[in-house]
């Protein structure tokens, strides 16, 4: 009888493959024939999920967002609000080896997003998710009244976003200047003069 295959945990082992290749040899430097070697499968399997290496760029790229997705309904448990935030945040920023491996993924994902409409697309619908969800925490902690009532949640929400993005491009560009101890006091920071004191946490 023919093997069956999983079909959906081979393509995520298959992502996974391309994190360690990414690890070890940068993105430009990862092509589909390191990946099939590096599974142990042959040239076609690989192309059979995924045909064209911007397509795993695509599927990598989506596949943070899940990983911190999953990452933070593990960890937020009852908190809501401006606790809820902290950690998304946190899960968000590049701390610890994980999250340092997902943004250079990110890296290379953004600099095609300048030149093709495929990825732009793909990547304003994933960070306009993450900007609806800050804002959504962020009207959540004003209803509470842990933070002002009346707060622009829309600017804050930009702000934190901004500061993550561009410590997740400094985490790969930058590392020895940037260790995860720094990101994670810009981070308390930055919610301690923007949106709410530290016993907040």
């Amino acid at each position: 009888m023919p093997k069956l295959v999983d079909h959906a945990l081979r393509r995520r082992e298959i992502i996974e493959g391309v994190w360690r290749l990414i690890a070890r040899n940068g993105f430009e430097g990862t092509t589909m024939r390191d990946l099939a070697a590096e599974m142990g499968l042959a040239y076609g399997a690989v192309n059979h999920y995924f045909p064209s290496k911007n397509d795993v760029l695509i599927a990598s790229y989506e596949h943070v967002f899940k990983m911190t997705q999953d990452r933070f309904e593990r960890k937020v448990g009852s908190r809501t609000g401006i606790q809820a935030l902290w950690v998304l945040a946190k899960e968000m920023m590049p701390i610890g080896d994980e999250a340092r491996l997902e943004a250079r993924v990110l890296l290379p994902f953004w600099e095609r997003c300048a030149s093709s409409e495929r990825f732009s697309a793909v990547n304003a619908a994933g960070l306009t998710a993450v900007s609806d969800l800050f804002v959504g925490l962020l009207e959540d902690a004003s209803d509470s009244g842990d933070i002002a009532q009346g707060a622009d949640t829309t600017s804050l929400a930009k702000m934190l976003l901004t500061l993550i993005s561009g410590a997740q491009a400094l985490a790969v560009l930058m590392p020895d200047q940037y260790p995860s101890s720094v990101f994670e006091q810009m981070l308390g920071d930055f919610f301690d003069r923007e949106i709410a004191p530290a016993h907040a946490r």
